[in-house]
């Protein structure tokens, strides 16, 4: 196939792209072949790339390990064993982050900075393993500022009443 193209690279890639017939034969059995041989490459290579993969999850580098075992396709036999450290490494991750985050709105909450601090528990990943304690915390500072309003009502509700006795006596 050729193709030119006097304005850039890409356009004469692109018209060289647009002239294959897809319905060839020829490229029908390249693309059926090249299929076989990148599933056999990983099917090969699945237990080194699940071993590196490993490796970066107990560096805590649970992101890269995800993109390693990303790479296998699914139609290798052992992807329902990958999809499960898949699965494994990024809760590890987000639950690093949500760590991290928990740790923040303790500080947060020392200081009395409640609504900085939910503005980080409602940032926490729903699929995180500690998001049901930030969920609580959500609630109880919830419940502490419901608590907060209504000792002030309470509280003005008796400073008027002795208000009002004051002016009956």
């Amino acid at each position: 196939i050729e193709g030119s193209a006097s304005n850039s690279q890409d356009a004469a890639i692109n018209q060289m792209i647009a002239r294959v017939n897809i319905t060839d034969v020829r490229i029908v059995r390249f693309i059926q072949t090249a299929q076989q041989q990148i599933e056999q490459f990983f099917a090969k290579n699945t237990p080194i790339l699940m071993q590196k993969a490993e490796t970066l999850a107990k560096k805590g580098q649970y992101e890269q390990a995800v993109a390693v075992l990303s790479l296998i396709p699914e139609s290798v036999d052992s992807y329902p064993t990958v999809a499960t450290r898949i699965s494994e490494y990024y809760t590890a991750q987000i639950d690093l982050e949500a760590t991290a985050q928990m740790h923040e709105v303790d500080v947060l909450l020392v200081q009395g900075k409640k609504n900085e601090a939910l503005d980080i528990l409602t940032e926490i990943n729903p699929l995180s393993t500690l998001f049901p304690q930030a969920k609580a915390k959500i609630n109880s500072i919830y419940q502490e500022a419901v608590n907060a309003r209504k000792a002030i009502k309470e509280k003005e509700e008796m400073e008027r009443n002795e208000r009002l006795l004051q002016k009956a006596q």
